[in-house]
């Protein structure tokens, strides 16, 4: 049954992005909650037998990790681990997006992909949802997913973060991160997670190992 969680939180991440499109949601927030309650359901609803959790952190958790979705998938004895943080940049009308915090740190964005080093470092695939308001299955800018939000790995990212953020002003910009989701790689949900069972992002763990990787992430 695992095989079926892709496209399960890929459809629940395409109804999303109608509610957005529709206003019926407004930001980040209130789309990862819609999203991850609509794929816990639609899991539900299929008979789900396998473990899979989509879940909010807690407020500790998403301070220290710098992540608002947490995904776990059972395979077998063993488990795989996702963070997610969402931005939503304006893909259609660039908005602004990454707040500014006092220096030293001085992009938010730019702070919240170190802090996901941690749970990268203990296997977890950690990485950004970009949320695109434009209207479902028109095409976006180049990398971009025409039904739902767009992924990409944490490492491309935080490797090209020192240099938007070393300059004024200092945060992310929607134009520093169109060339980057066009030359990618980027993802739509369902193919991050293809990749995520098949152990091409991230590390299959034992539950030990996931639950101390997890504890450790906040006793920093």
């Amino acid at each position: 049954m695992h095989a079926l969680v892709p496209k399960v939180v890929y459809l629940a991440d395409c109804a999303t992005r109608v509610d957005l499109y529709e206003q019926s949601i407004a930001d980040e927030r209130a789309y990862v909650a819609a999203w991850l309650a609509r794929a816990r359901d639609m899991w539900r609803g299929q008979g789900g037998s396998s473990y899979f959790a989509a879940r909010h952190p807690d407020q500790r958790e998403e301070a220290a990790n710098g992540m608002h979705a947490i995904l776990h998938i059972q395979i077998d004895d063993l488990y795989k681990a996702v963070g997610i943080e969402a931005k939503r940049p304006g893909l259609g009308t660039p908005r602004g997006w990454d707040n500014k915090l006092p220096a030293p740190k001085l992009s938010r964005f730019h702070h919240q992909l170190n802090k996901q080093s941690y749970l990268a470092s203990k296997g977890w695939a950690m990485g950004a949802m970009f949320i695109n308001e434009i209207c479902p299955g028109v095409a976006g800018p180049a990398g971009t997913d025409k039904h739902g939000a767009t992924f990409m790995q944490q490492p491309p990212l935080l490797a090209a973060s020192p240099a938007i953020v070393g300059g004024t002003p200092h945060h992310w910009k929607t134009p520093d991160l169109l060339p980057l989701l066009a030359v990618g790689p980027s993802y739509n949900l369902e193919e991050m997670l293809e990749m995520v069972i098949a152990c091409e992002s991230g590390i299959a763990m034992s539950e030990k190992h996931l639950l101390e990787s997890a504890a450790g992430s906040v006793a920093r």
